[in-house]
């Protein structure tokens, strides 16, 4: 810490000792004037036994100790955050983006209605369940989806924990009970803890913001004008808990993300103190979320004296008793011009401060001396809003809580957005994105909603996906966050909008906050592998961590977006290429065919494999590892048939490790795929299909049909399906059969699935078919007509337990007979073998066994047993 730093706190700590004789100090926080003249903290410091330099820690637990002898109530509420919140959304003047994230609080007999609560709640988003009478930190658990057993343990050991020895007398007296709220996003603040949200503790003396830290106590100091510093660490129980500070925070990344919100948030964590009466209080920020801004975590009085550095103490410990005894001169009419000049005199204060903050303090103190409690009707509002709103929700008066009036269903909120309407515009995601990008920059969302709220939820879901790819993951994310304020909003309204066929089906949002970011890191199931990712920002969307995850993960060629996102969201990942195992390629071949390239060659085939060559030939620039192994430790990830957009494969990436739905591609042959270095993968039916699909999956015994296909053949389809032998004596065979359901594509295509023992699984254009992996999630057992599929994770699951593998040649009746006569207890144990082993191919892991099994996982497996071969070669 620079001399400069240490004159500029002195200097604000003389001012905030000038100013607490006109302090608004709390009543029950007066410090008698026999103890405010006799206590110095020099007298403090003696009867320190221990010696260590907290002189802070030592003056707050006297201080504490002094209310404890008046034992008054009324500072109880210092303690409970549930009156906390309370107290400040009854604030004007205060802006509800910063306000603490939802909650809700629950007293010992009401688990049944928290439970309920909590179960809705992580439909949308992970949850923190913590206690209402014990300090931060103790009962807490963070919940990401709603398990039953899970939710139930977590409320039962918040409501049961006790406090911890040592707290104060307030926080005993705090009612039991239980906190339910959505969780900060982590920006990996802490390398051994990546779920906790980086917090800013910022520390006030008599309403003057001195300073403040982060979660590592003592190692980072940042000074009143935002400047972050490197400190010496007596803490190393901090160290060992949470890592070692990550290099973004002391390289510079830390103090810009302060300097954007930085005049607000010493701004409101004043206020805070002075319209509580606080002479001393810590307010917490959570910060780093683009979306969701700086957030209040907590207000904690007395609670930070080991926090402020060592070098610190003294000084900030004297300037708390200072104006304290300042106030009983006054009182005392002792107190002249000359004696607070000199309250202080080894502290070597000045009476200015920092340039930084000189323009904005005269607005501030207008402000606190302006702001004050809303009227009665006014927090009665206020009560409604917050009962409405979510916490990415506009701010708006009270509209979304009137009924409607004489039954009317078409006036107001639900007027002018018919069905037919939205309709006409659901094939216009880039239109929509545009248009609601235009309502934002003309800051007129709550005009709009005003006017026509389901027409702005349609335009947000239906442009997301647009905006994801043109704007990337952060705008994606505002505008989802956005998206589930205004569902909370409408909730009043929602029987009415569905009986209106207003209410849009909003089943699919539930993989998106995984999906923009919006979800805690998860840990790779353990694995000890190590991923280095490319970012090739300007080669290709695929490239761009933070673009088109979204818009590219629909089809059977979403794995390929989705295979490098699990990555990245991982512990597994790593930004060192000397700890990395593999180098991973992101590739969207078809998303980039498709979407991004499509509209730019009449041959995209050659559009798509120049762009390729160009990576190759630019590899120093663009894979600048490559030539550590050759290749031979790079992925790159091929979906349907990708090879064959890369012809010039063979010459270029021959030794490197492909991800591939098909260990035959047609027009490839066999050389496409290598068994000793390649992996096959599952496809990827798209998130819509897999629900629906789930949604109909019947218990055998209410099963009525023996097997179905439905899809392209000879007879129905393009010209490259004429010469498939096996659809086509599927149709011719079983048309008209008792029991079977084939042909084109039908209406209810997902309940025939859902009602049949068996699936047909005939090869398509190449060997694979996606109808394999649709049957897991219909429950339907699969018969796999295809000679030369290739079966992903072979060695992890045993296929022949859920699925029969038949001859192409062999499609006749005598299949049906064989089916028709297998023993119900054979059938009844493969459909459940089926369901069971469903969640190895479910990308977005959200069955519940998806913490066991999941294609990711099948994938690292894999992986694992040939890195371990490589290391026993000679």
């Amino acid at each position: 810490m620079e001399t400069a730093d240490l004159e500029d706190l002195n200097r604000i700590l003389k001012e905030a000792v000038d100013g607490a004789k006109d302090f608004p100090l709390e009543p029950l926080l007066s410090i008698q004037q026999e103890d405010a003249s006799k206590v110095t903290v020099q007298e403090l410091w003696l009867g320190n036994s221990d010696g260590s330099p907290t002189p802070c820690a030592v003056a707050y637990k006297w201080r504490c100790q002094q209310t404890f002898k008046s034992q008054s109530l009324g500072l109880v509420w210092l303690e409970d955050k549930k009156t906390q919140r309370d107290r400040m959304s009854s604030w004007s003047s205060w802006p509800l983006k910063a306000q603490p994230l939802p909650s809700r609080w629950f007293a010992p007999d009401e688990t049944k209605e928290a439970l309920v609560h909590l179960e809705e709640a992580l439909r949308s988003s992970r949850m923190v369940v913590k206690p209402r009478h014990a300090a931060c930190g103790q009962g807490m658990t963070i919940l990401r989806e709603a398990n039953e057993e899970a939710m139930r343990t977590a409320l039962q050991e918040a409501l049961e924990v006790d406090c911890k020895r040592g707290e104060t007398w307030h926080l005993y007296q705090v009612e039991k009970g239980v906190g339910i709220e959505q969780i900060y996003p982590s920006v990996g603040a802490s390398i051994k803890d990546p779920d906790r949200p980086l917090e800013l503790k910022l520390q006030t003396i008599w309403g003057r913001v001195i300073g403040g830290t982060i979660h590592t106590s003592q190692e980072i100091w940042v000074t009143a004008c935002g400047r972050v510093l490197r400190c010496d660490n007596r803490k190393s129980g901090i160290r060992r808990k949470y890592g070692p500070i990550p290099a973004w925070i002391l390289d510079g990344g830390f103090e810009t993300m302060l300097q954007e919100h930085w005049t607000f948030l010493v701004s409101e964590s004043e206020s805070i103190a002075r319209l509580w009466g606080l002479d001393e209080v810590r307010v917490d920020w959570f910060l780093g979320c683009p979306n969701l801004g700086p957030r209040i975590c907590e207000v904690t009085w007395m609670g930070t004296g080991d926090r402020i550095p060592p070098r610190l103490q003294l000084p900030v410990a004297q300037a708390f008793f200072a104006g304290h005894r300042q106030r009983a001169a006054v009182k005392a009419n002792e107190a002249t011009p000359e004696t607070a000049e000199n309250e202080c005199p080894n502290c070597s204060w000045s009476m200015t401060r920092s340039a930084f903050f000189q323009p904005r303090q005269a607005a501030l103190a207008t402000e606190a001396t302006e702001r004050g409690p809303r009227s009665k009707d006014a927090q009665e509002e206020r009560k409604a809003e917050q009962q409405t709103l979510h916490v990415s929700g506009p701010r708006v008066d009270r509209w979304d809580v009137q009924p409607f009036q004489n039954g009317e269903k078409h006036g107001g909120l639900l007027g002018r957005f018919g069905a037919e309407t939205i309709a006409s515009v659901a094939g216009q995601p880039m239109g929509l994105a545009k248009l609601y990008n235009a309502i934002l920059d003309a800051d007129a969302v709550e005009e709009h909603i005003q006017d026509c709220a389901f027409g702005v939820l349609v335009a947000m879901m239906i442009a997301l996906r647009s905006i994801d790819y043109d704007y990337g993951q952060a705008a994606a994310a505002s505008v989802f966050l956005e998206l589930q304020g205004l569902l909370k909003r409408l909730e009043a309204l929602k029987e009415e909008a569905k009986e209106a066929e207003w209410w849009p089906d909003t089943h699919d949002l539930v993989i998106y906050p995984s999906l923009l970011g919006l979800s805690d890191a998860h840990n790779c199931y353990g694995s000890q592998l190590r991923f280095f990712i490319y970012e090739l920002i300007d080669w290709t969307p695929a490239g761009n961590a933070e673009r088109g995850v979204l818009h590219c993960q629909h089809g059977q060629w979403g794995l390929e977006a989705l295979i490098p996102w699990w990555f990245r969201a991982g512990t597994c990942v790593t930004s060192n290429p000397e700890e990395a195992d593999y180098f991973l390629v992101p590739w969207h071949t078809w998303c980039d065919r498709m979407i991004f390239r499509m509209n730019q060659s009449r041959e995209p085939i050659g559009d798509i494999s120049a762009v390729y060559l160009d990576l190759m030939h630019r590899k120093e620039e663009l894979l600048p590892h490559w030539s550590r192994q050759l290749g031979r430790d790079h992925i790159f990830i091929f979906s349907d048939q990708g090879l064959n957009f890369f012809p010039e494969w063979r010459d270029h990436i021959s030794h490197s490790v492909f991800l591939t739905t098909e260990a035959l591609t047609p027009g490839c042959g066999p050389s496409c795929f290598n068994p000793w270095k390649d992996v096959v993968v599952p496809g990827h039916p798209d998130y819509y299909r897999f629900r629906r699909m789930r949604e109909v999956n019947l218990p055998s015994h209410q099963r009525d049909l023996l097997f179905n296909f439905h899809g392209r053949h000879p007879g129905f389809g393009p010209s490259y399906y004429k010469d498939n032998v096996v659809r086509g004596k599927i149709i011719d065979t079983f048309t008209g059969v008792h029991g079977v359901s084939v042909g084109g594509f039908v209406e209810g295509y997902f309940e025939i699935m859902g009602a049949s023992h068996f699936c047909l699984v005939p090869m398509g254009t190449s060997s694979w078919t996606n109808h394999l992996y649709e049957s897991f999630f219909a429950g339907c057992i699969p018969v796999i007509l295809s000679d030369s599929f290739g079966v992903p994770f072979q060695g992890d699951i045993n296929w022949e337990d859920f699925s029969i593998k038949w001859p192409m040649a062999d499609v006749d009746m005598g299949l049906y007979h064989y089916l028709l006569s297998m023993p119900r207890e054979k059938l009844f144990r493969m459909k459940a073998a089926v369901d069971a082993h469903a969640c190895w191919f479910d990308y977005h892991q959200t069955l519940e066994a998806g913490q066991n099994c999941s294609p990711y996982l099948g994938i690292l497996q894999v992986l694992e047993r040939r890195r371990f071969a490589v290391d026993r070669l000679p």
